[in-house]
């Protein structure tokens, strides 16, 4: 899920709220201030090994996206909290 970082906490707590109970809970990965590329790369093998709800920035997904675009890397839905940061292929951020 992309969103502004101003509410990525508020989704963590909806997702706690409403899906942390059960064997099928999603596992939720927040995927932002990771400062080092190891960081960012074991939070990656994360999601690739156990699935789950990825949550980051429409910023933190610009700004890595060789990471979010790899060939082993893959989605079912990507869900947009910023609809606003939708662009034309010609515009730039």
């Amino acid at each position: 899920m992309l969103m502004p970082v101003s509410v990525l906490q508020n989704w963590v707590k909806e997702f706690d709220k409403w899906c942390s109970k059960g064997p099928r809970a999603p596992t939720v990965h927040v995927f932002h201030g990771l400062n080092t590329e190891k960081q960012r790369k074991k939070m990656i093998s994360a999601v690739k090994e156990k699935g789950g709800v990825l949550l980051t920035s429409y910023g933190t997904l610009v700004s890595q996206i060789e990471l979010f675009s790899a060939d082993d890397l893959s989605f079912d839905y990507i869900i947009l909290d910023e609809g606003h940061k939708i662009v034309s292929l010609i515009t730039h951020h």
